[in-house]
């Protein structure tokens, strides 16, 4: 316990709540133990749907000679679906996640399986590192082993939503594309979709540029404003003759 909590409370009470946490401790780093180990499961799946033509899928990169490949795939990621209950789009992250922690950063994998980090670290990690190249080169592989042991410096101390700019500045260092490159790769991602929800509703997500995203934002905006104006004013002109009639 902490000598903060430890100070201000006495008696049993104190000891009960030591043995909680130290179980919680301990009950936390099996479940990060375990996360690790599906990890490299996830990983040995990748094996079997082809590394090469799943990082050419993940990429967003369309490979029309390698039907056969794709095939492949696609039944391994549905097959992984059935069998744990999940979403084949779920199935799919976890597959990349996978691929990328194991293939691009071992040690933070290694970090997870001793507990000492958690799988949103991990992913929090993989995020801001992939503005370093991918490539196998030398250059790129020294720049990803470099990055890779300076964040986790910070995420064996922080939270995952503290790591996250942290991550974001120090892969910044690390990197020889610059903000112009990386604005015009991820532009071509550029997507809308919708997600269904209950009672008839849904979202309508987009992922586009940032000057787009928010002229738009406020054009919804001002356009809704002028919406809830007109609204009220018909309500308030509609209430001039209804209080007239009253007081008559």
């Amino acid at each position: 316990m902490s000598p903060r909590v430890s100070s201000v409370v006495s008696g049993p009470w104190p000891i009960a709540l030591d043995s909680v946490v130290t179980r919680l401790r301990a009950s936390e780093q099996r479940m990060r133990a375990e996360q690790a180990a599906q990890v490299t499961l996830f990983a040995e799946a990748v094996d079997q749907a082809s590394p090469d033509h799943f990082a050419t899928l993940r990429a967003g990169r369309l490979v029309h000679d390698h039907a056969q490949a794709e095939l492949t795939y696609r039944t391994i990621r549905a097959e992984l679906a059935c069998a744990l209950g999940l979403s084949e789009q779920t199935v799919e992250r976890r597959m990349s996640h996978a691929y990328e922690l194991t293939t691009s950063y071992p040690d933070t994998h290694l970090a997870l399986r001793l507990g000492e980090i958690s799988l949103t670290h991990t992913e929090v990690i993989t995020t801001a590192g992939r503005i370093i190249p991918a490539d196998d080169s030398v250059v790129s592989v020294s720049r990803r082993t470099a990055y890779e042991a300076a964040v986790l410096v910070h995420a064996r101390r922080e939270t995952p939503g503290r790591l996250r700019p942290i991550a974001r500045r120090l892969a910044e260092q690390y990197t020889d594309h610059t903000i112009d490159e990386r604005y015009a790769v991820a532009r071509e991602h550029r997507r809308v979709w919708v997600t269904d929800h209950d009672d008839g509703m849904s979202d309508l997500t987009a992922y586009l540029p940032s000057v787009e995203a928010h002229a738009i934002y406020d054009r919804l905006t001002r356009a809704s404003t002028q919406i809830i104006e007109r609204e009220a004013r018909v309500v308030a002109v509609a209430a001039v003759p209804a209080a007239h009639a009253a007081a008559d």
